[in-house]
C-alpha cells in the first residue's frame, strides 16, 4: 500500500540537492525510492505520535482515577464519571485487564466496555471502591516523596503500576533506581522522532552510497537534510534529536562484537 502522504515539492528540491551534495552522481532511481521510502516513513512518524499521545493521555487518566480511590473514595459520584469518561486506549487497557479477572466481574460473558460501564454506574459503593483499582493497575510501589525547599521530604505514598509503568516514582534507597527526571520507564521518550532519523539514515546511505556523518563546525549534508527533515514533520528542536542519533551510533559502535569468537574464526581463519 502506497503511503497517504505526499512530500512537498518545495521540501522535495531542498532534500534533493542535500542528496546531490552528498553524492553528485546519484542516480535518478536511487532518488526516486528514497524519497517514496521516505514518505512512508514520516506517515509511520505521524502514527507513531498519535499512539504516543493516546497512551500518555491513558496512563495519566488511569492513575488519576486510581489516586482519586486511594485518596477519596466516599467520593463515588466523581469516581464513576473519570471512568466513564476514560480515553479509548485506557478502555481497551482496562477491558484487557477484566478479562483476565473475568471471575470476578463477568462470568457468564466476554466483558466490553458496555458492560463495564453498566457495572460501574450500577454497582454498590463498596464494591466500586474495592474493585475499580484491580481494572486500573497491575501493581503497586512505594514511591518516598519529593524533596522540599526546605530539605524535607514529603510522606511517602503508593504509585500504582499502570500500563505495564509506575510512573512519578522517588526511590532513593534503592541504589540501580534513578530519579524520576532520568528515567521515567514504561515507553522510551521521543520514540517517534528517533525511529524516523534512523530511518532516515539507512536511507540516506542506501541512496548516496555514503554513510551519514558529521564534522565539527561544518554541518554536513545529512545534517543539514536531517534537520530540514525533523522541521517539516514539526519537531522544534531538531538538534537534540539529531544529538541522539550521533549517541546511539556512537553506543553501538562501542559495543564489543556479538559473533563467537569460535565462528568467526572458521569463516576467516588465521594462519
Amino acid at each position: 500500500m502506497e503511503p497517504s502522504i505526499r512530500i512537498k515539492p518545495e521540501f522535495r528540491a531542498e532534500l534533493w540537492k542535500l542528496l546531490q551534495a552528498q553524492n553528485a552522481r546519484i542516480l535518478k532511481k536511487a532518488s526516486d525510492r528514497f524519497f517514496s521510502e521516505l514518505e512512508e516513513a514520516i506517515e509511520n512518524y505521524h502514527k507513531k505520535i498519535i499512539e504516543e499521545r493516546s497512551y500518555r493521555d491513558s496512563y495519566e487518566a488511569l492513575r488519576d482515577l486510581f489516586k482519586l480511590i486511594e485518596k477519596t473514595p466516599e467520593e463515588t459520584s466523581k469516581i464513576r464519571r473519570k471512568f466513564i469518561a476514560l480515553p479509548t486506549f485506557a478502555r481497551e487497557a482496562v477491558i484487557q485487564r477484566a478479562t483476565w479477572r473475568r471471575n470476578e466481574f463477568f462470568v457468564n460473558s466476554d466483558p466490553t466496555w458496555e458492560n463495564l460501564s453498566y457495572w460501574a454506574e450500577n454497582c454498590r459503593d463498596d464494591e466500586l471502591v474495592d474493585k475499580l483499582p484491580i481494572l486500573i493497575a497491575s501493581g503497586r510501589a512505594l514511591s518516598f516523596g519529593q524533596i522540599r525547599e526546605n530539605g524535607e521530604r514529603s510522606a511517602p505514598h503508593v504509585e500504582p503500576m499502570v500500563l505495564g509503568r509506575v510512573g512519578h516514582l522517588h526511590r532513593p534507597d534503592i541504589d540501580w533506581y534513578k530519579p524520576h527526571s532520568e528515567a521515567k520507564g514504561g515507553r522510551p521518550p521521543k520514540e517517534a522522532a528517533d525511529n524516523l532519523l534512523g530511518t532516515f539514515g539507512l536511507l540516506w546511505l542506501e541512496a548516496t552510497g555514503h554513510a551519514p556523518d558529521k564534522k565539527r563546525g561544518v554541518k554536513t549534508p545529512f545534517v543539514r537534510a536531517a534537520e530540514a527533515l525533523l522541521t517539516y514533520v514539526g519537531i522544534t528542536n531538531p538538534g537534540r534529536t539529531v544529538k541522539r542519533f550521533w549517541e546511539a551510533l556512537a553506543f553501538h559502535k562501542a559495543r564489543e562484537s556479538q559473533v563467537p569468537r569460535d565462528w568467526d574464526h572458521d569463516i576467516n581463519p588465521g594462519p
